[in-house]
């Protein structure tokens, strides 16, 4: 499968107590294909992954406001990096241009994380926290530089508190 797992036009949804491994592309590909397709009350709770090529848990499009709200990612744990140069959490990706459209509601708790880049991203974020981590970088720096524990782009009202962080 491309991806582990994949969200697409889907409210209160879970995905609990998994593991995803020998992935393709992303463990968790929270994916709207057309505007309006709804994402809203998504949880991803103590999942282990083993063996991702980009991130864990990865957020790539938005189209409309409102679409995409509420997404909770807490507990999870990865073996190792991902085989490329992803963030191991990924909402939005540094790389894409910029987005006008603000998602908000953003968890990012309890959870031991694994990168050779970013640890964690969130791009055109307006609400939410990243709190309790482990995050670790693995290889080189010079393998996916620069990287940084936490990239908020355009998300200064995401709040970051209480992440152990090695190798950054």
């Amino acid at each position: 499968a491309r991806n582990g797992v994949a969200f697409t036009g889907c409210i209160d949804c879970w995905l609990v107590a998994s593991t995803l491994s020998h992935v393709f592309l992303a463990g968790v590909d929270l994916e709207s294909n057309v505007p309006n397709e709804l994402l809203h009350n998504i949880h991803i709770l103590d999942v282990h992954f083993n063996g991702v090529y980009s991130s864990a848990v990865f957020l790539a499009y938005k189209f409309v406001p409102g679409q995409i709200a509420n997404i909770e990612v807490r507990g999870i744990r990865m073996s190792d990096a991902a085989d490329s140069c992803y963030p191991a959490v990924s909402f939005g990706h540094p790389n894409e241009p910029e987005n006008t459209t603000i998602v908000h509601g953003i968890i990012i708790e309890d959870s031991d994380l694994k990168s050779r880049h970013h640890g964690v991203v969130v791009k055109d974020i307006g609400s939410g926290r990243i709190s309790n981590n482990r995050i670790t970088a693995i290889g080189p720096k010079s393998y996916c530089s620069p990287r940084v524990a936490v990239a908020r782009i355009n998300s200064s009202r995401v709040a970051v508190s209480g992440n152990s962080v090695v190798g950054y």
